[in-house]
């Protein structure tokens, strides 16, 4: 996959999120209460008569008015209420695959389809392997799915589109399926009805443009909680690239018939039952202190230059955390944490924390980019609130693993700006050990050789697309009958 095609899933996918508390996903109620006040008003005058009265007990007539007022006032009071007008709303899905390729033409997408080798990774030039477990993937962008009301009212069926959808069953590019807003009807079976819901659902899927193919799949699905979910799919595609299409430069058409099985992961991915579509937004239940889209980190650094050039100072870093998510662990045996201890994980952490001084490699001197990239790191921390709704505090630790190792401990102080915007203050121990980019999208793009490299940063990030709940908003610390 080239930049240029990267880039425009990016637009289309934060186009989509941004829209997110559009009137496609929320239902708008309104009541219009007429009230009516009535008043009644009594008012009695009394009179005497006019002259003087003697001594003598001669009891003298008087006037008495008795004046009743009656009052009528009508006013209209109207009652807005807000739901959620959706049973699926994701950012992004991806699956690895099995069985789908031949020995020397695997792509190796890993677990969950993201743990690519990193000088296969956003190339459109993969070369077919042989020693790879997981032979192809299935990325999806945008998914939204809808209550279908058929069959009487039948329970738990939906119809609904992604943005794009694209299988890669190998590492040819002819055989790529993939399609624009391919259309998909599902039915879904709940084997747990509570947070996180567990579920087998049957799909079947048609795509358009660029290729024409039919998707049947069945899926095991645990989630979602805190945006993220995991899924065990056994399907099949069948499917065309006419000739001279975007996927097929050849004369031919070309055919592609994939069974496969697969395991997935997707974030910012949210699931509602059909009664949480009559739960207003302010009473759903959250699991999580943060849920976003985007952490950007801004930050001075201990190594020897600029990640971002001279100019940049004293910026001399940044990193980036896609789909950042905090999940709450309530924990029976130590009320006394009040669910303020956390795991979370990210999509990606991408840190670059500069350059640092010439250092012999390979007999030559060059310049070493003090940087790391993690998939699916795993974070734990503590969430202190500081000052109600506006101010907390999170120290933490966050390890990636793949495909460099990053070993991070530091602190935020949280300031909650906006529902869907926040500030940090963030100081923090990086230390990494690097990873080969001779080749591929790191090496090209970042132009350097990446070392280990070791650390402490101080700087501000901020929260884009970036929620912070409050504790009464977590659903562990509401009474329950709420």
């Amino acid at each position: 996959m080239n930049i240029q095609r990267l880039v425009y899933l990016l637009l289309l996918t934060i186009g989509i999120v941004l829209c997110s508390c559009g009137s496609p996903i929320t239902r708008t109620e309104t009541d219009v209460y007429t009230v009516t006040k009535l008043d009644t008003t009594k008012q009695t005058v009394v009179r005497n008569q006019p002259g003087e009265r003697g001594d003598n007990g001669v009891i003298y007539p008087t006037t008495r008015t008795v004046e009743t007022t009656r009052g009528l006032v009508q006013q209209d009071s109207i009652v807005k209420r807000e739901y959620p007008d959706f049973i699926r709303l994701g950012l992004f899905e991806s699956v690895g695959t099995l069985f789908t390729a031949s020995e020397g033409n695997k792509i190796g997408t890993g677990l969950f389809g993201i743990y690519f080798d990193p000088i296969d990774f956003l190339s459109d030039k993969i070369q077919g392997k042989s020693d790879k477990v997981f032979g192809g993937g299935l990325y999806r962008f945008g998914i939204m799915e809808y209550r279908l009301r058929w069959f009487k009212d039948a329970a738990n069926w939906t119809i609904g589109t992604h943005g794009l959808e694209m299988f890669y069953p190998e590492a040819k590019n002819n055989t790529t399926l993939m399609s624009v807003l391919p259309l998909y009807v599902r039915k879904r079976y709940y084997l747990r009805e509570d947070i996180p819901y567990i579920s087998a659902t049957g799909a079947v899927g048609l795509g358009f443009y660029p290729s024409q193919y039919i998707h049947l799949s069945g899926s095991l699905d645990v989630g979602s909680i805190g945006g993220l979910n995991l899924r065990a799919y056994a399907g099949m595609f069948a499917g065309v690239n006419a000739s001279k299409s975007p996927l097929n430069d050849s004369n031919v058409s070309v055919t592609t018939i994939s069974p496969y099985v697969g395991i997935g992961v997707s974030v910012l991915d949210f699931l509602n039952r059909v009664p949480e579509l009559y739960t207003e937004w302010k009473d759903h239940e959250h699991s999580s202190w943060e849920v976003g889209l985007l952490r950007v980190d801004m930050f001075k650094s201990g190594t020897d230059s600029s990640a971002l050039g001279d100019g940049a100072f004293p910026i001399q870093g940044y990193q980036l955390h896609i789909a950042p998510a905090s999940i709450a662990l309530p924990l029976p045996f130590a009320p006394q944490l009040q669910n303020r201890l956390y795991a979370g994980t990210s999509l990606f952490n991408l840190i670059v924390a500069g350059s640092n001084g010439k250092t012999i490699l390979n007999n030559k001197k060059v310049s070493m980019l003090a940087m790391g990239f993690g998939v699916l790191p795993i974070r734990i921390g503590y969430w202190q609130p500081v000052l109600p709704d506006e101010l907390s505090f999170e120290p933490y630790i966050e390890y990636s693993y793949y495909p460099s190792t990053i070993f991070q401990f530091g602190a935020r102080l949280n300031l909650f700006l906006q529902q869907r915007f926040n500030v940090s203050l963030h100081a923090a121990y990086v230390s990494s050990g690097g990873f080969d980019t001779s080749t591929g999208f790191f090496k090209e793009t970042f132009g350097q050789s990446i070392g280990e490299f070791s650390t402490f940063i101080f700087g501000i990030s901020f929260g884009i697309q970036d929620r912070i709940f409050a504790p009464e908003e977590l659903r562990y610390n509401r009474v329950r009958g709420e």
